[in-house]
């Protein structure tokens, strides 16, 4: 094995075998093109790195792409359950791992069973379009799962007066209900009365964001007569744990 092979490296990989399976299992040849990626709950897949290397990738499978591929390798035109597309998503990445052990390069990696969920994609993720003409697309994002990374060994220091006149400088905080895209020509029509779909259902979370960066997810409640966000979910990634460490202070 290569003394380059990283956790990055492995990413990389598994998103060229991920391709190769989705055209297997969908009947055609299929094609990945770099994508941007707006965070937002979709389905989520822990795969373990044992051996060599040790650590997790994240794959990050929208929610609307998920049923979409699903429902093509099950040849329906009913919505599938969750637990269809779990399976479904679960065999996808299982295909994809053993295709990857099997390279030269990776002879000292092995993969453990991937774990399901539903989530945000993992910080620093790289998201594409997975697409086999006339079946299906899916958008997935795939990244070294932060949290299976051992943080660098602290270093002494007596900044700590730096820290702290860093945890007063106040930042807005915007809580954001959903986005849309419009036509121009629609804007311009707006006025007192317009409605606007957001795309958004009223029981999904809304974003806590610092500037365009999302820190957070929670629900809408009432209090003292104002609206309040209750955080229910805590971005993943360096902002997870910036936050985390600010509080321990």
């Amino acid at each position: 094995m290569s003394l380059n092979t990283s956790l990055e490296a492995i990413a990389e990989a598994l998103a060229k075998e991920l391709t190769v399976v989705c055209g297997s299992r969908l009947g055609g040849e299929a094609s990945a093109a770099p994508s941007d990626l707006s965070p937002s709950t979709g389905w989520t897949l822990f795969l373990p790195i044992e051996g060599s290397v040790h650590g997790r990738i994240a794959v990050w499978v929208d929610r609307a792409s998920a049923t979409a591929y699903t429902r093509a390798i099950l040849a329906t035109e009913s919505a599938p359950a969750d637990e269809a597309i779990a399976n479904a998503l679960s065999e996808l990445i299982r295909d994809a791992a053993t295709a990857l052990v099997a390279r030269e390069e990776f002879a000292g990696v092995r993969c453990g069973s991937a774990t399901v969920g539903q989530g945000l994609p993992a910080a620093e993720s790289r998201a594409y379009y997975v697409a086999v003409a006339n079946v299906a697309s899916c958008l997935i994002a795939i990244g070294v799962d932060p949290q299976s990374v051992p943080a660098p060994a602290a270093v002494a220091t007596d900044d700590g007066s730096r820290l702290g006149a860093l945890l007063d400088v106040d930042l807005p905080l915007v809580v954001r209900f959903g986005r849309t895209v419009m036509p121009l020509g629609a804007i311009a029509e707006l006025g007192p009365g317009s409605l606007i779909d957001i795309g958004r259902s009223t029981d999904e979370p809304v974003d806590l964001l610092i500037g365009e960066r999302l820190i957070a997810r929670g629900e809408v409640v009432v209090v003292g007569g104002n609206y309040g966000v209750r955080i229910t979910e805590i971005a993943a990634g360096r902002e997870a744990a910036a936050i985390r460490e600010a509080r321990s202070i």
